[in-house]
């Protein structure tokens, strides 16, 4: 069985709080004895200094050390005390032991330090316990013998012993008691200070229960707890976001595998039933077989062209899909300029250039195909001499390169939807016998490689005014200036340096159908 926090918790509090009583109740005890029997042995060897200056006075006085050792034992004697007089050889001089004579304590004969001449009676040391009795020993002073005399006086310390036993037992019962209350008051605490941990226990299990809505919260909870919430929170909405941008990712995955579907299947039924036609005819009519070619023809360069289309919104939805550099705008609208001439020749072509380098991280390949998919639609959808206006400009933090026609515009309707896959909307104005144009693919794309960009694509257009189309990136002026060092692409991923292909230098009657506009 696994130990809870609680638990833990509370077992080393309350063994710490036992280690506390029992270090605080030894420190009591111990000191209590050593006062009881310091106090009680002041008390014994100040009951023998008087006695003892009489006996040396006595003694030096010429009267017999036997007479005086007996007035001594009787001067310190009471009910309480015993005394004895022990000679040199061991034997008892006298004695004060009540009725009934008694023998010193064992252990009491041991001899002592000799006596001095001087005249002041020795300082009696500091008594010792021998058995049940406090006992002092005080060398007495002997003329005319060589070896000296012991004064040995015993007082029953069972008072003293009881006092001990008293408080020891009180101790026992308080510190029991003490451990008590301690522990369960400990445990109550612990549980207080961990129960925003239980809170955010009980919302981990409902998160994993799948309900992704609930947080912890807890902005009453103490500093350090509030920031584990906190950092709970940001880590279930990361979770959260990134389930929802996977259930969001795997729609559009379907969406678009549905819709490629429907559009692969249309050109592929067209084929197989002009060749089915075709076949029945091979040989009878020969306009009917160069007309079916023709079908045939204009089905595949648009199968093709919705093939290229998938592939090239496929690479630019790829987070690794980008070799991303630092470079200036102009010099990849430069480079397309070439193509561009040639695809508005049928147009009036402006142009509207910045006085300043405007440097961005961009794939220079990839923007440039998003730059010429815009130039082209704008083309098709244009009379022919109207104006096809490029312009670039900036405000210190975003670049722009706004696109703009004089073609019939866009419905109000179609513009929400307008960037959607496979959408095409028919023009103002436009027959709805007439076919439409294109794969529903280009403006799509354009928007992928602006979103791995970190930048937007957006459009506005007005009914027989013209469309203008603005691809905004960052202006990147604190970019390294390493023209080729690999960056970071979007997403965290290492970009990665694969080729793109270069938009083909096309004229407008052969631009591909994958690019869109409606």
């Amino acid at each position: 069985m696994r130990r809870t926090l609680t638990w833990q918790l509370s077992a080393r509090q309350l063994f710490i709080l036992a280690l506390l009583l029992i270090g605080s109740a030894g420190f009591q005890f111990v000191a209590l004895r050593h006062f009881l029997l310091a106090a009680a042995s002041a008390r014994l060897s100040a009951a023998v200094r008087q006695p003892m200056a009489d006996y040396q006075t006595e003694v030096l006085g010429g009267t017999a050390p036997g007479t005086a050792a007996k007035a001594l034992v009787r001067a310190v004697a009471d009910p309480r005390t015993l005394a004895w007089v022990i000679g040199p050889a061991g034997s008892v001089w006298a004695q004060a032991t009540g009725p009934t004579p008694l023998s010193p304590p064992r252990g009491s004969h041991a001899p002592l330090a000799p006596v001095s001449g001087a005249k002041q009676p020795p300082q009696p040391p500091g008594a010792v316990i021998i058995g049940k009795d406090l006992t002092l020993r005080v060398p007495l002073p002997t003329p005319g013998i060589p070896q000296h005399a012991t004064l040995l006086v015993a007082t029953p310390i069972e008072d003293v012993l009881a006092v001990l036993g008293n408080e020891l037992r009180l101790l026992l019962v308080g510190g029991i008691a003490a451990l008590v209350v301690g522990g369960l008051s400990g445990a109550w605490a612990v549980r207080q200070v961990l129960r925003p941990l239980r809170a955010i226990r009980a919302t981990a299990d409902q998160i994993a229960a799948g309900s992704l809505d609930v947080r912890a919260g807890q902005a009453d909870a103490p500093e350090e707890v509030a920031h584990l919430f906190r950092a709970f929170d940001a880590m279930v909405d990361r979770l959260a976001a990134a389930i929802e941008d996977e259930r969001s990712t795997h729609q559009q995955m379907r969406r678009f595998l549905d819709d490629a579907s429907h559009e692969l299947r249309t050109p592929l039924t067209a084929l197989t039933g002009t060749l089915e036609v075709l076949q029945g005819q091979a040989g009878t009519d020969p306009e009917a077989l160069r007309e079916g070619l023709r079908a045939v023809y204009r089905q595949a360069r648009r199968l093709s062209a919705l093939v290229a289309g998938l592939l090239s919104l496929a690479r630019a939805e790829r987070p690794d899909g980008l070799a991303l550099v630092r470079t200036d705008i102009m010099d990849v609208l430069e480079n397309l300029r070439p193509m561009v001439e040639r695809l508005t020749a049928d147009h009036r072509l402006e142009w509207v250039k910045p006085d300043v380098p405007l440097p961005v991280l961009a794939d220079t390949v990839i923007l440039g195909s998003a730059v010429w998919n815009v130039v082209e639609n704008a083309v098709r959808y244009s009379p022919l001499g109207t104006v096809i206006r490029i312009a670039t400009r900036h405000d210190h933090t975003v670049v722009e390169v706004a696109i703009s026609d004089q073609g019939p515009g866009i419905p109000a309707e179609c513009l929400p939807h307008v960037f959607d896959r496979f959408y095409r909307c028919r023009p103002a104005g436009w027959s709805p016998t007439e076919p439409s144009q294109g794969t529903g693919l280009g403006l799509a794309i354009v928007r992928s490689v602006m979103l791995q960009h970190h930048g937007e694509a957006t459009i506005d257009s007005t009914v027989h005014v013209g469309t203008t189309v603005r691809l905004r990136l960052p202006l990147c002026v604190p970019c390294s200036s390493e023209p080729n060092s690999s960056v970071s692409a979007p997403g965290g991923r290492s970009s990665s340096a694969e080729p793109h292909p270069t938009p083909p230098a096309r004229s407008p009657s052969e631009s591909s159908a994958a690019t869109k506009r409606h």
